[in-house]
Protein backbone atom coordinates (compact mmCIF):
# COMPACT_ATOMS: atom_id res chain seq x y z
CA UNK A 1 0.00 0.00 0.00
CA UNK A 2 1.25 3.33 -1.19
CA UNK A 3 1.26 5.99 1.78
CA UNK A 4 1.87 9.86 1.07
CA UNK A 5 2.64 12.81 4.08
CA UNK A 6 -0.05 14.29 5.63
CA UNK A 7 1.06 17.56 4.11
CA UNK A 8 3.93 18.78 2.23
CA UNK A 9 5.10 22.41 0.92
CA UNK A 10 7.94 23.53 -1.43
CA UNK A 11 9.30 27.13 -1.83
CA UNK A 12 11.82 28.29 -5.33
CA UNK A 13 13.51 31.96 -6.16
CA UNK A 14 11.92 32.80 -9.21
CA UNK A 15 13.54 36.07 -11.25
CA UNK A 16 10.43 37.03 -12.21
CA UNK A 17 7.76 39.91 -10.58
CA UNK A 18 5.57 38.00 -8.31
CA UNK A 19 2.20 38.67 -9.77
CA UNK A 20 3.45 36.98 -13.01
CA UNK A 21 4.18 34.09 -11.24
CA UNK A 22 1.08 34.36 -9.17
CA UNK A 23 -0.91 34.84 -12.21
CA UNK A 24 0.27 31.18 -13.02
CA UNK A 25 0.68 29.05 -10.33
CA UNK A 26 -3.03 30.25 -8.86
CA UNK A 27 -4.35 29.20 -12.25
CA UNK A 28 -5.48 25.64 -11.30
CA UNK A 29 -6.58 24.97 -14.72
CA UNK A 30 -2.66 25.01 -15.85
CA UNK A 31 -2.04 22.84 -12.84
CA UNK A 32 -1.05 20.37 -15.27
CA UNK A 33 1.52 22.48 -16.90
CA UNK A 34 3.57 22.15 -14.16
CA UNK A 35 2.97 19.88 -11.99
CA UNK A 36 4.87 15.81 -12.50
CA UNK A 37 1.45 14.38 -11.48
CA UNK A 38 -1.32 16.41 -11.81
CA UNK A 39 -3.44 15.69 -15.45
CA UNK A 40 -6.06 18.19 -14.94
CA UNK A 41 -7.89 20.42 -12.73
CA UNK A 42 -11.12 21.99 -12.86
CA UNK A 43 -12.57 25.00 -11.01
CA UNK A 44 -16.12 23.54 -8.99
CA UNK A 45 -19.35 24.81 -7.64
CA UNK A 46 -19.64 27.86 -9.83
CA UNK A 47 -15.92 29.07 -8.34
CA UNK A 48 -13.89 30.87 -11.62
CA UNK A 49 -10.79 31.84 -10.03
CA UNK A 50 -8.35 31.41 -7.30
CA UNK A 51 -10.17 33.35 -4.39
CA UNK A 52 -10.74 32.15 -0.66
CA UNK A 53 -13.14 29.15 -1.13
CA UNK A 54 -13.19 28.66 -4.41
CA UNK A 55 -13.06 24.77 -4.14
CA UNK A 56 -11.56 22.71 -7.36
CA UNK A 57 -11.01 18.72 -8.81
CA UNK A 58 -7.54 17.56 -9.57
CA UNK A 59 -7.14 14.69 -11.44
CA UNK A 60 -3.56 12.67 -10.58
CA UNK A 61 -1.37 10.28 -12.03
CA UNK A 62 1.89 8.91 -11.01
CA UNK A 63 2.73 6.02 -13.12
CA UNK A 64 -0.12 3.73 -13.05
CA UNK A 65 -1.40 4.77 -10.00
CA UNK A 66 -4.26 7.22 -10.60
CA UNK A 67 -6.15 9.43 -8.35
CA UNK A 68 -8.76 12.22 -7.51
CA UNK A 69 -8.21 15.24 -5.08
CA UNK A 70 -11.13 18.01 -4.21
CA UNK A 71 -9.38 21.32 -3.16
CA UNK A 72 -10.38 24.30 -1.46
CA UNK A 73 -8.58 27.29 -1.45
CA UNK A 74 -7.46 28.76 1.81
CA UNK A 75 -5.91 31.66 1.19
CA UNK A 76 -5.22 34.20 -1.86
CA UNK A 77 -3.82 37.75 -2.43
CA UNK A 78 -2.73 38.26 -5.85
CA UNK A 79 0.61 38.74 -6.42
CA UNK A 80 1.51 37.41 -2.81
CA UNK A 81 0.07 34.19 -1.69
CA UNK A 82 -1.72 31.00 -2.77
CA UNK A 83 -2.90 28.44 -0.60
CA UNK A 84 -4.69 25.37 -1.21
CA UNK A 85 -5.94 22.26 1.33
CA UNK A 86 -7.23 19.07 -0.34
CA UNK A 87 -9.25 17.38 2.99
CA UNK A 88 -8.07 14.04 3.70
CA UNK A 89 -11.08 11.97 2.67
CA UNK A 90 -13.71 10.12 5.13
CA UNK A 91 -12.39 6.69 6.14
Amino acid sequence: MTTFPEQGSASIEIAAAPEAVWNLVAEITCMAEWSPECVRAEWESGATGPEAGATFHGFNKIGTFEWDAHGVVSDSEVGRVFEFLVPRESE
